[in-house]
């Protein structure tokens, strides 16, 4: 606490002592101690999927893209982020042979590998983040499309169990030996 004889010059610099000593968190319990699993959730074609909010460096408007010749028809191109090369991937067209349609609503989320260049997975629309309990993760097998499965670890189920939410893993998803194979 500062005394009354604390300059203006001194209190600031108490405070910014202060702020720096205080890491502020993400919660990971909520009341009652349950815990958090965090996560993003977008839509591809009318799928309602969730990532680990750690999987996710940013989320862009649709960048300018440059088409990559002899690629796949999913590999939407090349773009510029802010001096590196970003690989767009359109997530519909490669897990459900759909062309993604151009809205305001599409979203890219970036997803960085340590040790490669960053890959931006074209969805739908971003739908916000979400806590899911921990105790509430169900096994995918029966509640997701089977050709989003190969991707997804497990799901979240609401409380009435009506409305599951796949999480998609973004990793398992990069590694693919169908992902890479983008060659066409």
């Amino acid at each position: 606490m500062a005394n009354s004889s604390a300059t203006p010059y001194t209190l600031l610099f108490d405070f910014e002592r202060r702020a720096l000593a205080h890491q502020a968190q993400a919660p990971t319990t909520q009341e009652g101690g349950k815990v958090l699993w965090r996560g993003l959730c977008f839509d591809v074609r009318g799928n309602e999927l969730v990532a680990s909010i750690n999987e996710v460096a940013e989320i862009l408007v649709m960048p300018s893209l440059t088409y990559v010749p002899g690629a796949k028809p999913w590999l939407r191109g090349i773009a510029n982020l802010r001096g590196a090369l970003l690989t767009v991937i359109d997530l519909k067209h490669f897990l459900f042979d759909e062309v993604t349609e151009h809205e305001d609503r599409n979203r890219v989320l970036v997803v960085r590998q340590r040790g490669t260049a960053a890959t931006g997975l074209l969805v739908s629309a971003v739908l916000g983040q979400r806590g899911f309990e921990e105790s509430a993760a169900v096994v995918a097998d029966e509640v997701v499309d089977p050709r989003v499965l190969p991707y997804v670890t497990h799901a979240y189920g609401d409380a009435a169990g009506k409305r599951y939410w796949p999480v998609l893993s973004l990793p398992t998803l990069l590694r693919a030996q169908t992902f890479l194979d983008a060659a066409a």
